[in-house]
């Protein structure tokens, strides 16, 4: 299979490159998760899990709160899941807490 070339996006994703975008040659590109994007994944789960204890509130009661399975929660704490900035709006909206607290530069 002939993967084209690769590149890094440009300042629009912010100081660090994180994912690896590929262009094939069809034209599509497939968008791949580099190191720093998980480190940067489990970071916004420590975060996420931190403000949910704080809470004294359970996974159910959080994914019931924002109409998600359990598992999907449990699996964004873990830093398992590339979450959208729309989903932790609302989770940070059911936890109480602004959205910065969650992915807050450090």
């Amino acid at each position: 299979m002939d993967t084209g070339s690769w590149f890094y996006p440009s300042s629009s994703i912010g100081i660090y490159p994180e994912v690896l975008y590929i262009r094939y040659r069809d034209g599509s590109i497939l968008v791949v998760a580099t190191k720093l994007s998980n480190q940067l994944l489990k970071r916004v789960g420590k975060r996420l899990l931190a403000a949910r204890n704080a809470q004294e509130m359970t996974q159910e009661t959080l994914a019931k709160a924002v109409n998600m399975d359990r598992s999907y929660v449990a699996g964004v704490e873990r830093g398992e899941f590339n979450v959208s900035l729309l989903t932790l709006a609302k989770i940070a909206r059911a936890l109480g807490v602004r959205l910065k607290a969650l992915v807050g530069d450090d």
